[in-house]
């Protein structure tokens, strides 16, 4: 073993040796400028190395951006057509529901108001009678009134139209409408009720006394008059009275 020892540490030893003679002998023969040259050859080569491989870490970074774009853009587009027709689809939805609308506000104002002969809402919901050339007063309340009764009797058909199925009316009888206009418009309510296959619904109506329709005779709950008025005075108990 320590022969081997030895004969490894000669071995390296001779090596080095003849390393030193060998890079001594280059040493001699080398020309340093043509070193420098070919250094400066290297160092230009790695440079451009480097730039290209910029230029490849650029151009595939590219190509992942425009495959990134191509895939958002289809997604975009997929997603566009998704919109145009749920947008299609919600137009002529909405544009049912309102000749729907239309056709029950139309015949509830016809019946109601003298010489109305159209009447319909306009693309911002707002009523409009005969083509605006209608502007009696009197159909003002009707006008409004009669609104809300066709919402009332659409939400009443569809589940879908959302309105809550409830009405409270507050003495229509004093914004101007005539008596005539007002049982008229009333008598509505008569129509929307008279189809049982309609959901429930409910409307309080505070009007004057005989200011309604006489088959509303059995739905009224109270009615207030000087003798019976909404504010009664208390009577005092037998122990206040000691």
């Amino acid at each position: 073993m320590a022969k081997d020892k030895e004969s490894l540490i000669d071995e390296i030893k001779n090596r080095k040796e003849k390393m030193k003679r060998i890079i001594n002998q280059i040493d001699r023969n080398i020309d340093t400028e043509k070193i420098g040259n070919v250094l400066q050859k290297i160092a230009s080569i790695r440079n451009d190395l480097g730039i290209i491989k910029r230029q490849i870490d650029l151009e595939e970074n590219r190509q992942k951006l425009e495959d990134d774009f191509h895939s958002a853009d289809l997604n975009y587009q997929k997603a566009k057509k998704i919109a145009h027709k749920h947008e299609a689809d919600s137009t002529l939805v909405m544009n049912e529901r309102l000749n729907t609308f239309n056709k029950t506000y139309n015949s509830f104002m016809t019946k109601t108001v003298q010489d109305c002969r159209r009447a319909h809402i306009d693309s911002d919901y707002v009523p409009i009678i005969n083509d605006m050339e209608y502007r009696e007063a009197s159909a003002d309340v009707p006008r409004r009134l009669l609104y809300y009764f066709t919402l009332l009797k659409l939400s009443l058909q569809d589940s879908d139209v959302l309105f809550p199925r409830f009405l409270l009316i507050d003495t229509p009888e004093t914004s101007g409408i005539d008596y005539e206009n007002l049982i008229a418009s009333f008598k509505c309510i008569e129509y929307i009720s008279s189809n049982k296959d309609w959901k429930d619904f409910q409307i309080i109506l505070s009007t004057g006394i005989d200011k309604y329709p006489t088959s509303f005779n059995k739905y009224v709950v109270g009615t207030l008059t000087d003798e019976n008025k909404l504010l009664k005075r208390k009577s005092p108990s037998p122990k206040a009275i000691e």
